[in-house]
């Protein structure tokens, strides 16, 4: 009994070409030998694929149906045709041949139609790395400079990063004879599979020192301890990162070093709390200057300042002390510093200062 080629790979009649193609793509991954799949079922599949995928072929099996292979004109498909390559033109969209759909899917070239492998780049980007850094309260708003030591993988200074023993040559791999990866082939029922895999020798390269570095044993770095003078600019906040580029570990072979990302702890101060670019304090001033007003001092970071306290003043009253907060990072512009007012309501008086409030309140019970 004839096939149905719609049914095999799941599809209605009205089907367009994305839909074969997609369907085809997923039952080839599912049912491939080297999957494990049935292959029988997915000879099927490619047999359908074959067909459904070729306009001309296709409206002959619609036409005809399942005398489709019997058909005038009508072509039966040969396994042989695709374990050579010879799978319908233009009907992979976009892929060569049958053997460029493995090499999408398994990695590995199918027959012999599979194409080398290009090879890989000489070279590798080092290492980012993170570090901390714990800075003061006040350093962080007026910035500073800092020392740091720490170990990592630098450019080896025997070699110069290229891995070869000096006065050795750079050649072609021996192991991949300088193609980056190593075939293999298997022959089976179905025809021959090429897989590749990156060469161990040279990580892909296809290049090897001639004589390895006798210190960094060809890998062309090699670990140090480094020492960083480290600028923090003013204005930057607890938690920040800053980026140092190309202070990270160094590439293998002559690679770009990788990046630094130094994250920012700042102190907290006893009297001071930043919030952004602005400064928050309190000041605990006198019922009396409360009452009477006067004048009271303010730390801030910028140095103690004196301020007017109006006559009659309650507590939780803010001064906003304009440009006396923290610099924005890599900006002129500056914060404010907030105070804010707590009324000290003495709880022990003096004989003195008990006739003096009974004399008040007397007044002000008479009002």
């Amino acid at each position: 009994m004839a096939k149905d080629y719609y049914e095999i790979l799941g599809l209605s009649k009205n089907s367009n070409e994305q839909d074969i193609k997609r369907a085809y793509r997923k039952l080839a991954h599912e049912y491939h030998p080297d999957k494990g799949g049935n292959s029988d079922k997915f000879k099927e599949i490619n047999q359908a694929y074959e067909v459904l995928s070729d306009p001309k072929k296709r409206q002959q099996y619609d036409q005809f149906g399942t005398t489709f292979e019997g058909a005038p004109g009508g072509e039966g498909h040969q396994w042989s045709d695709f374990s050579q390559g010879q799978g319908p033109v233009g009907g992979f969209g976009g892929f060569e041949g049958i053997s460029d759909v493995f090499e999408q899917f398994f990695g590995g070239g199918f027959g012999n139609a599979g194409a080398e492998r290009t090879r890989r780049t000489t070279s590798e980007r080092g290492r980012d790395l993170e570090k901390r850094i714990s800075i003061e309260f006040t350093e962080a708003i007026f910035g500073t400079e800092k020392t740091i030591e720490f170990e990592r993988q630098s450019r080896c200074d025997r070699c110069h990063g290229n891995g070869a023993e000096p006065g050795s040559k750079i050649i072609d791999c021996k192991t991949c004879q300088g193609r980056g990866e190593v075939a293999k082939e298997q022959r089976t029922f179905f025809g021959t599979f090429r897989t590749a895999s990156v060469c161990t020798t040279c990580g892909g390269r296809g290049k090897s020192p001639e004589k390895k570095c006798a210190a960094c044993k060809g890998s062309g770095v090699a670990w140090k301890k480094v020492s960083l003078r480290v600028t923090i600019p003013p204005g930057i906040e607890d938690g920040a990162v800053l980026k140092l580029s190309g202070e990270g570990e160094a590439g293998s072979f002559g690679g770009t070093a990788g990046d630094l990302y130094l994250q920012i702890n700042a102190s907290k101060h006893p009297r001071l709390e930043r919030r952004g670019n602005n400064i928050y304090s309190t000041i605990v001033m006198p019922y009396s200057t409360a009452v009477l007003g006067g004048t009271v001092r303010v730390e801030t970071v910028w140095g103690e300042m004196e301020i007017k306290v109006p006559p009659g003043t309650p507590s939780h009253h803010q001064f906003i002390l304009k440009g006396k907060g923290s610099p924005q990072i890599h900006s002129r512009h500056k914060g404010d510093h907030i105070a804010t007012a707590a009324v000290n309501v003495p709880t022990k008086l003096t004989r003195e200062q008990r006739k003096v409030l009974e004399e008040l309140q007397t007044i002000e019970s008479k009002e």
